[in-house]
C-alpha cells in the first residue's frame, strides 16, 4: 500500500475517533447553523435539521428528524415562536429540555422586539448567541471547553467586525426609509438607524387588504421610498406589482433563514444585504 494512502486512513481513523469523543449537535435553521459551526470548529459535529432551502417558519416535522434530535447531544434552536414544530418531540422525548438550547433566552429581554423573532439580524445579537452556545459545548464536552471558548472569541471579533463594516458602509445614507415584504427587519433597522415605514405582507402568508395596499402606496410615494426590498430569488407578484404601479424597483434583502449551509453564509448573507441598501440608497 502507498504512503499516501496509508497516511489518508490514519487520517479517517482519527477523525472517526475525535467525532466519536466531542459533541453532536443539531441546529434548527441556517443561522444557527453558521454561529454553532465556528465555535465548534473540528471538535463537535454540528448538523442542520432543515434542508438548505426549507422555510423555518411552517417546516413539517417528520420521525427521521426525531431520530436525528434524539441521536444528538446538544439541539440548538432560535425560540420565540420560530420552531413550533418541534413541540412534539419535546412532549414525547425524555431528554428533550435537558439538551435543548433556546438562544432567545439568553437576549436581553429589553432587546428583544415582542412577537418578532428574527433577532438574529443584529450581529450585535448574535454575538450574545455564540456566547451562549459556546457555554452549552463547553457543559457537554468539557474535554474541549479551551477550544470552543478560542472559536467563540474568534467568530465574536468577525461578527464585530461586520457589526463595524455595515454600520460604516450606512453611515452616509440620508434616505434611510425602507419598505420590505416581510417584517423581518425591525432588529437591523433598530442596530443600523434606518426606518422601516412599510411592510407589505405584515403577518407572513397573508395578503394586505386593499385598505393597507392603499396606505402602502401613499407612504412610498410621501417618504420617496426608493424600492420595496425582497427576499432574493422571490417570486412574489404583488410586491412587483406595487413596484410597478409606484415606479420603484425590487432589491434584494436577504431574511437569512435559508440558503447555503455553510459557516461562513451568514456573514456573506450580511455583507450581500449592506450591498443592496448601499446600490439603492445611495
Amino acid at each position: 500500500m502507498r504512503l499516501t494512502a496509508l497516511i489518508m486512513m490514519f487520517a479517517a481513523i482519527v477523525g472517526c475517533r475525535a467525532a466519536e469523543t466531542g459533541a453532536s449537535v443539531v441546529t434548527s435553521f441556517l443561522p444557527i447553523y453558521c454561529w454553532a459551526a465556528n465555535v465548534a470548529g473540528d471538535k463537535a459535529q454540528v448538523d442542520n435539521l432543515l434542508p438548505a432551502r426549507a422555510d423555518a417558519h411552517d417546516y413539517s416535522f417528520t420521525p427521521s428528524d426525531a431520530r436525528r434530535l434524539n441521536a444528538a447531544r446538544l439541539v440548538v434552536v432560535n425560540g420565540m415562536e420560530m420552531e413550533e414544530w418541534l413541540g412534539a418531540w419535546r412532549r414525547s422525548a425524555s431528554t428533550a429540555d435537558q439538551k435543548l438550547v433556546t438562544i432567545s433566552d439568553a437576549v436581553p429581554k429589553d432587546q428583544l422586539i415582542e412577537g418578532n423573532p428574527h433577532f438574529w439580524l443584529d450581529p450585535q445579537l448574535a454575538c450574545v448567541a455564540v456566547s451562549n452556545i459556546a457555554a452549552s459545548l463547553k457543559r457537554i464536552d468539557p474535554a474541549n471547553a479551551a477550544t470552543y471558548h478560542s472559536n467563540a472569541l474568534t467568530y465574536v471579533m468577525r461578527l464585530q467586525k461586520l457589526d463595524a463594516d455595515v454600520r460604516d458602509g450606512l453611515a452616509g445614507i440620508t434616505n434611510r426609509a425602507l419598505v420590505t415584504y416581510h417584517d423581518a427587519f425591525p432588529y437591523f433597522a433598530r442596530r443600523y438607524n434606518l426606518d422601516i415605514v412599510g411592510v407589505v405582507e405584515k403577518v407572513a402568508g397573508v395578503n394586505p387588504t386593499p385598505r393597507n395596499l392603499a396606505a402602502l402606496s401613499r407612504t412610498i410615494r410621501e417618504r420617496n421610498v426608493r424600492a420595496i426590498f425582497v427576499p432574493p430569488n422571490s417570486a412574489s407578484r404583488l410586491a412587483r406589482r406595487i413596484a410597478d404601479d409606484l415606479r420603484v424597483p425590487v432589491a434584494d434583502l436577504d431574511t437569512i433563514e435559508a440558503g447555503k449551509l455553510t459557516p461562513d453564509a451568514y456573514e456573506e448573507a450580511m455583507r450581500a444585504n449592506l450591498k443592496s441598501l448601499q446600490k439603492v440608497l445611495k
